[in-house]
């Protein structure tokens, strides 16, 4: 490689050529002047550069175009080729942790259809046949399924569509603002949250642990409870909660869970439910209700930030249902009205 020419040799030289051009007789430098700018010859020159100058410009265009053109064209081939791994990684029969979580993440941020996936232990863990029990569960971990901000439509948007996680353990997932539907029988679920989504399927013989289901919609059918335990509920609707195996299930006391059925009366929401107004305290009674998380400055912590505060299980300045309901009214005024406010329709 050529050594480059010292910056003080140029100086030293554009500082002589200033000189000699000062000093130049107007004699010389009128002529020069003729030659170079007014001349014919400098005129056919200057038309020349020009048009060099616009082909070098034209050509220049066209190289930045094929570049721009070439990555475009390489980040779609390390598209397809980072989904086709994931796919390949999500669907290997293997036990324990490896990388699904991470391969349907990437699959969902990808845009890829996630509809009828099978995951369960009896398709890609150690499973018995004879015993028809799950010896090792594949687990799978780190999914986040979340809608970009702006949506509005997020009961429309699904992340998965009936998936099949039977036997399967579920670790650090987040659903946020979408829907997600599958089969949950004996699954084991922890740190798994969902907020302002919409969680459905059959939960029969499911755990769910450690977990925040905040300002929600749990589908829970009857026959199909989980085990609930050390898990909020913060603003959730829900059904059939009164017969779920309860441990230990937490609520916010200015933001009390709702249980929602299908009604014939009252203004039935985007999902075809409406508030059950039979129904109240004496299930939030069973909970344990914590006062209302606060910032530093003693502001209490917006709802749609509470899935980033310690939970309920760790910190929790215990109230009481019905304290909580003269606390905050207007939380519990259509959500939970007490039976002795509406007479209930007969039995049929």
């Amino acid at each position: 490689m050529s050594e480059m020419v010292p910056f003080g040799v140029v100086a030293l030289f554009l500082v002589c050529a200033f000189i000699c051009l000062r000093f130049l007789p107007d004699k010389f430098a009128r002529r020069a002047t003729d030659f170079c700018v007014h001349s014919q010859q400098a005129k056919i020159l200057a038309a020349v550069s020009g048009a060099i100058a616009f082909v070098v410009v034209i050509a220049t265009a066209y190289q930045i175009w094929t570049d721009l053109r070439d990555r475009a064209t390489e980040r779609e081939i390390r598209r397809d080729e980072s989904i086709a791994r994931a796919w390949d990684r999500l669907l290997r029969p293997a036990v324990g942790n490896t990388g699904k979580g991470e391969a349907l993440t990437l699959l969902h941020k990808e845009g890829s259809r996630l509809v009828g996936i099978d995951l369960s232990c009896q398709t890609y863990g150690s499973w018995d046949n004879e015993s028809a029990k799950c010896r090792k569960r594949p687990i799978i971990a780190g999914v986040t399924f979340a809608l970009h901000e702006g949506r509005s439509d997020y009961m429309n948007v699904a992340a998965m569509t009936d998936a099949d996680l039977k036997h399967t353990q579920l670790q650090a997932w987040k659903i946020e603002r979408m829907s997600f539907s599958a089969d949950f029988r004996s699954v084991v679920a922890t740190d798994f949250t969902v907020v302002f989504g919409q969680l459905s399927g059959n939960f029969e013989g499911a755990t769910i642990s450690y977990s925040s289901i905040l300002g929600s919609t749990l589908v829970i059918r009857p026959g199909e409870y989980p085990k609930m335990n050390k898990v909020n509920i913060s603003g959730t609707r829900y059904g059939h909660l009164a017969d779920t195996a309860f441990e230990e299930i937490f609520y916010w006391a200015d933001w009390p869970p709702v249980r929602y059925v299908k009604l014939s009366q009252g203004i039935k929401d985007t999902s075809g439910l409406t508030p059950d107004p039979h129904y109240g305290m004496q299930v939030l009674s069973r909970l344990t209700v914590c006062a209302p998380p606060k910032e530093k400055d003693g502001e209490i912590v917006p709802q749609n930030l509470r899935h980033l505060v310690t939970p309920p299980w760790i910190s929790c300045d215990r109230m009481s249902a019905e304290a909580s309901q003269r606390r905050y009214p207007g939380a519990y005024a259509i959500s939970h009205r007490t039976v002795r406010e509406i007479t209930k329709p007969p039995a049929s």
